[in-house]
Formats: C-alpha cells, structure tokens, sequence
C-alpha cells in the first residue's frame, strides 16, 4: 500500500486518519476513509503531505498545516453536501 500511494500520501494518512474520526466512519457526514482518501487528491495539501518528512524540523504545526487541514475538511463536506 505504501509503495502505491507514495512518501506524500503515507504521510497524509495520519491526518485523514484523525480528522476523519472512527475507524469505520466518520460523525459528519457518515463517510469512510476512502472518501476522504479520494478527496485528499483532488485537494491541494502540501504541506500536509509534507508533514513527518524526513529532515528540516518537520513536525510543527503551523497555520499552513492548519489552514490546509480545513481546506481538506471544506472539500470534503462541500462533496457530500452536493451529493443530497
């Protein structure tokens, strides 16, 4: 799975992961991993997909970081709500 999805994606999962609430499904909008997973692609997050890399003091959470985070969580209600 890693190898498929690459250092970037790997590194977002941590986050679509949390975000994303249960292990099965998530409290808004009652949508798995997957949908979050599919909508990180279509998202422009780089620096969560930076975040965790190797090197630079790569494990602070910054505004970018959190501005990105709701960026992803914005997308992803503004699909589902579009789907009703």
């Amino acid at each position: 799975m890693a190898k498929a999805l690459g250092p970037s994606k790997c590194r977002t999962l941590a986050f679509i992961h949390s975000l994303s609430g249960r292990d099965t499904t998530s409290y808004p909008f009652f949508t798995g991993k997957k949908t979050w997973l599919n909508c990180s692609y279509t998202t422009d997050i780089p620096e969560l997909e930076r975040f965790g890399e190797e090197g630079q003091n790569s494990y602070h959470i910054t505004s970018d970081l959190i501005n990105q985070a709701l960026q992803l969580v914005t997308a992803l209600c503004t699909n589902r709500s579009d789907a009703f």
